[in-house]
């Protein structure tokens, strides 16, 4: 099992890339981030933001599959996210659906109940994919969506949180 993590603040773009090694896939992953913009907390209006996380495997027929994660955030909770500013924060989350119903984390499979993950499966060497499976040096996008609910009351400020997201192959 290899790991390979991108993490990012919200409010700032990055990009970043690593490789497995040379016996096992080659994956890289590189993300748009997520920026939510301006929040005037007296509207009461939610803010959406979307954002998507690319990744790429490379493999010469040993099947494998990969999972894609997103960490908690500073807040430690999936349910919780917080963007923080100072001793101030704004309540937030990020989903795996336009709906907003289903949280973007760990998955169920990891122990984490009620997140959601993405799950691509590499065909080839026994593994066998249900329902189709992902092409070697293909580009698959994870979108993802945030919310930020309104009518919440901070000051002024730069927020951010920092993500870290976990390819797993």
């Amino acid at each position: 099992m290899i790991r390979l993590r991108l993490a990012w603040p919200w409010l700032l773009a990055a990009i970043g890339s690593a490789a497995a090694h040379a016996a096992a896939p080659t994956c890289t992953m590189s993300t748009s981030g997520l920026a939510f913009g301006n929040y005037v907390p007296s509207s009461g209006s939610a803010v959406t933001a979307n954002g998507s996380i690319g990744f790429t495997c490379t493999y010469t027929g040993t099947g494998f599959t990969a999972t894609l994660t997103l960490s908690p955030g500073k807040s430690g909770s999936y349910t919780n996210r917080t963007l923080t500013f100072g001793a101030q924060s704004l309540n937030y989350n990020l989903y795996v659906n336009a709906a907003d119903t289903e949280i973007f984390g760990g998955g169920t499979g990891s122990g984490v109940a009620g997140t959601y993950y993405y799950y691509l499966c590499y065909p080839g060497g026994g593994v066998v994919c249900n329902g189709g499976g992902g092409q070697s040096g293909t580009q698959y996008v994870a979108p993802m969506y945030g919310l930020l609910p309104g009518g919440q009351d901070v000051s002024a400020g730069m927020y951010s949180d920092t993500i870290i997201a976990t390819l797993t192959y």
